[in-house]
């Protein structure tokens, strides 16, 4: 069956639901009549497929039909997890399922479909009341011990998005077995929505601002540097933005708890606003997102700008060097944060012998080399925090001793402390807070902190590149680009026969011990590494390019070198990206 007869049959299906009102109704026959005339590429966006549990769960633009992010899939969604939880738990008094939401437009809305299912599914429900960052729903998770929790959110998603992020009892993003077990009954729920109970205007028990307090208390008590923080906080002066996001109502009250006082929020920017009228795309990731944090930072002549996402679990910064912005990647966001909390850590006679970091696959391997220094066991894991939740698991039901230290990921996500179980762009931005101030006190900004850094542990060059690839065509598009990507005389027309020592395949899986997964790892000579993979959360394809220097030259020189080999390596992904999207 090809896909437009297949997104025609799923529409029909929809229009039999007694629970589909009038305006959705006529929405979807608008979309079959639009087909029937010829046109039918909304039809089939909406249609031709299912929203499936990525990395972050289940996540898609806003929108009528199986393939968008709606009250019908989220009631699916919750059903989905209620039935997993049952059948995984068993006859317990009583479930306990932990909620949360976000700014934009539709999570409220997401939230009391969710609510009124897992309510009918007596289920007992507790939630935020206003819009709450992504960390504090897993430390309430793990603080409340409850049974899973589901946060409303798109994460760094344009506006037009929304998802369910789905975590189980851990705190952790919901992983195998558990999250196969909730798309077996999604699936079969999508097929018979008579399987949904709804306890319709159920509501849901309110969390107080006890709760709160735990987690800034359990930040306070990270703090390296307490004394330091609390006496000199103050002389720190930086620049806030949660990006029309939920960060800015919990960064206040921690940053002021623990002792730095001297920094201005971006006054458009501080409110939830689903529209994000500043942010079109409200990505920490990207430096267009920080470009009035950027200028406010120049013009107060602060010493760094902090950007949160809108459910503030991932952390940009932008630091003022000499009067110029820099923005750093996520790579050196991380490592100069490990490096600090280790050292900082032995100096203080505090270091564990057991201690241990955990890095996505993608991330710098500087990360590696500083561990190594520090006698600090390393593990990777693929992308995705709840993959290294799952390793911190693991090592937990082994009953093995270890003490965590630090998680981290490229994209602009860090676990700084053993309290959540996904990463933390509030407690992250308190280390780096912390971090910048113990520089500053020795007479250091952080950039001179980050080439410190290199000369100590060489230079690293870790650089990602993205191409947005959006729609049906793009999902296509993306697929022949990896399965191309497997094929060795096609990557030796790419890239030259010669260049390239050897292939690494993740999607068997059992690759470096790892789970199967859609990624490629490419090893050139001269110790290049490329990574190719598809985003998880974006419609976006994106190269991982690690490049190193570890000789004894001098550090500019390094720089220099190293970016003419990564300006050569993109020239040659542009072109091979061209040649897809043309």
């Amino acid at each position: 069956m090809d896909l437009l007869s297949i997104s025609q049959k799923k529409a029909a299906f929809w229009l039999k639901q007694n629970s589909i009102g009038q305006s959705s109704k006529d929405e979807i026959a608008h979309l079959l009549d639009k087909a029937e005339r010829g046109d039918s590429k909304d039809l089939l966006e909406s249609f031709c497929k299912e929203l499936t549990f990525g990395t972050a769960g289940l996540r898609g633009i806003v929108g009528i039909g199986p393939n968008k992010l709606n009250i019908f899939n989220a009631r699916i969604a919750a059903q989905a997890l209620a039935s997993s939880l049952h059948e995984a738990k068993g006859k317990k008094s009583k479930l306990k399922v932990v909620l949360s939401f976000d700014s934009r437009l539709s999570s409220r809305d997401l939230l009391a479909a969710c609510v009124e299912v897992l309510s009918a599914n007596e289920i007992e429900c507790f939630a935020f009341g206003e819009p709450t960052p992504t960390p504090l729903l897993s430390f309430a998770i793990r603080e409340m011990q409850a049974d899973a929790g589901i946060m409303i959110t798109a994460s760094h998603n344009p506006k037009d998005y929304n998802g369910l992020k789905v975590y189980w009892d851990d705190g952790a993003q919901v992983t195998d077995p558990y999250d196969d077990l909730m798309m077996r009954h999604y699936e079969k729920i999508s097929e018979n929505w008579n399987l949904i109970e709804r306890l319709e205007g159920a509501k849901e028990i309110i969390i107080n601002e006890t709760l709160e307090n735990h987690y800034f208390q359990k930040i306070e008590d990270e703090c390296l540097q307490k004394i330091l923080v609390k006496n000199h906080g103050s002389d720190l002066n930086f620049i806030y933005t949660p990006l029309h996001g939920t960060g800015a109502r919990i960064f206040e009250p921690l940053m002021q708890r623990l002792g730095f006082k001297n920094y201005t929020i971006v006054k458009v920017q501080k409110n939830p606003d689903g529209n994000f009228p500043t942010a079109p795309k409200p990505n920490p990731e990207e430096p267009a997102a920080l470009k009035m944090a950027s200028d406010l930072m120049i013009e107060k002549k602060a010493s760094f700008a902090i950007g949160n996402d809108p459910d503030a679990d991932r952390m940009g910064i932008v630091v003022n060097d000499g009067g110029k912005a820099v923005f750093l990647s996520g790579n050196e966001i991380n490592n100069l944060m490990l490096q600090y909390k280790l050292d900082q850590l032995s100096k203080l006679g505090s270091l564990p012998t057991c201690g241990i970091v955990l890095k996505s696959l993608v991330s710098s391997t500087m990360q590696d080399k500083i561990c190594k220094h520090f006698g600090v066991q390393i593990f990777s894991t693929l992308t995705g925090f709840k993959w290294m939740a799952k390793k911190i698991k693991e090592l937990e039901d082994k009953k093995e001793v270890f003490s965590f230290l630090f998680a981290s990921e490229e994209s602009f996500g860090s676990m700084s402390h053993k309290n959540v179980r996904d990463k933390d762009g509030l407690s992250s931005a308190a280390l780096f807070a912390e971090m910048a101030l113990w520089h500053q006190f020795h007479g250091r900004n952080v950039r001179a902190a980050l080439d410190l850094l290199y000369e100590t542990f060489g230079y690293f060059y870790d650089q990602v590149y993205s191409y947005t690839l959006p729609g049906i065509k793009g999902m296509e598009l993306m697929q022949k680009l990896m399965e191309q990507s497997r094929d060795k005389s096609v990557l030796a027309k790419w890239f030259g026969d010669s260049k390239i020592e050897k292939i690494w395949d993740f999607a068997p899986g059992g690759t470096l011990g790892l789970p199967a997964s859609d990624l490629i790892k490419l090893e050139f000579r001269g110790g290049v590494e490329l990574y190719l993979r598809p985003s998880g959360t974006e419609p976006k394809i994106k190269f991982y390019l690690m490049l190193k220097d570890e000789t004894n030259n001098e550090l500019e020189i390094k720089k220099e070198k190293l970016a003419v080999v990564a300006k050569q390596y993109k020239s040659k992904i542009d072109e091979i990206m061209k040649g897809f999207q043309s």
